[in-house]
């Protein structure tokens, strides 16, 4: 009986320390588990909100994967056997993807460029610059030039009337009137003012 007192004191010892390291690795498991359930319904939000962005369609559907253990066992024994378990998962029923839709916007792009766009080297390219850049004081006389000419041209046509344009019948009369009686435009509020050489203020 001493004998075997011994020997059952030192399988309660061998017991007991294996329990405990059991009992801190459960409780180790259990929140490394938390943390992995956690993370995965992050996951899955993230992911279904990428998929409402996008615009590509998910339906549910039924898959079986391989478990480690029976759900729902009578026993130990029972919830130990390894077993195919059925979830719900998701599914891209889409006919296109990203890929397609990139190759028609490249399309699309490249049709743009090659219509707006023309590639210019060599001399053009540097005599256009000289004439931009080299001499910016003679640009903007010659443009003021154009103002002017356009201007003066405008005003000219006011006073006859626009005959040139097609549909004016009397090109004689300007107006209803005869030419000598022709409305005439007159510059006012220029920077002298409208003043005569005599200081005194005169009409337009």
């Amino acid at each position: 009986m001493s004998e075997a007192i011994a020997e059952l004191l030192g399988l309660l010892i061998t017991v007991k320390r294996d329990t405990h390291a059991t009992l801190i690795t459960a409780i180790k498991a259990m929140g490394e588990a938390g943390m992995a359930k956690n993370l995965g319904v992050k996951t899955l939000d993230v992911t279904l909100a990428n998929a409402e962005f996008l615009g590509y369609k998910l339906e549910q559907k039924k898959k079986e994967v391989p478990s480690l253990f029976t759900p729902g066992g009578k026993d130990i024994t029972e919830t130990l056997i390894e077993k195919n378990v059925e979830i719900i998962t998701y599914e891209n029923t889409d006919k296109k993807d990203l890929q397609d839709d990139l190759k028609f916007l490249k399309t699309m792009a490249a049709r743009w460029n090659a219509q707006n766009w023309r590639q210019v080297t060599g001399d053009p390219v540097e005599s256009l610059k000289q004439t931009l850049f080299g001499n910016p004081e003679a640009i903007g006389e010659v443009h003021k030039k154009n103002e002017q000419g356009d201007f003066n041209s405008f005003t000219e046509q006011a006073e006859r009337g626009f005959i040139e344009v097609s549909g004016i019948t009397d090109s004689i009369n300007p107006w209803g009137r005869p030419y000598s009686q022709r409305p005439k435009i007159r510059e006012i509020g220029t920077e002298k003012g409208n003043y005569g050489n005599d200081g005194k203020e005169t009409a337009s």
